[in-house]
């Protein structure tokens, strides 16, 4: 995929970057030659050129693909700018939680169980945490 998109990257439109981006952040994807290619400095600019229309959705997209391509891969080519990083994390951390029933009745098992769990948590990337319990005085 990555080796046919590269040379089109500038036909891509925002939902396409994002989608795409993102695809390969939940995939973990290998790193290779066309996916290089692909994630170079075109990358960025061309993110850059489309910021102002990213919707949140995107922006959220493109900040999970963030955390994994510069978190958890270590790299640093063909990133957008950082005012279009921040506005990405700040979408991504505005992201209301939705609560399953499954998620409420693991709050009750766990509070059940004499354990105060606090629900919701936000952690410094933006992820939501479910819950968060004290075990063992940590």
């Amino acid at each position: 995929i990555a080796a046919e998109a590269a040379p089109r990257l500038g036909e891509f439109t925002e939902q396409g970057l994002a989608n795409t981006a993102w695809s390969f952040a939940v995939a973990d994807t290998l790193f290779s030659a066309a996916l290089m290619d692909f994630f170079g400095h075109d990358f960025g600019r061309r993110c850059d050129v489309l910021a102002k229309s990213f919707s949140d959705e995107e922006l959220s997209q493109l900040h999970q693909w963030w955390l994994w391509y510069a978190g958890e891969r270590g790299q640093t080519t063909g990133l957008p700018s950082q005012e279009l990083l921040q506005r990405c994390r700040v979408a991504f951390s505005a992201r209301k939680a939705r609560p399953s029933r499954l998620q409420r009745q693991v709050g009750s098992t766990l509070s059940s169980l004499g354990l105060s769990p606090q629900e919701e948590v936000q952690t410094e990337e933006g992820y939501s945490l479910d819950y968060v319990v004290e075990w063992c005085g940590q």
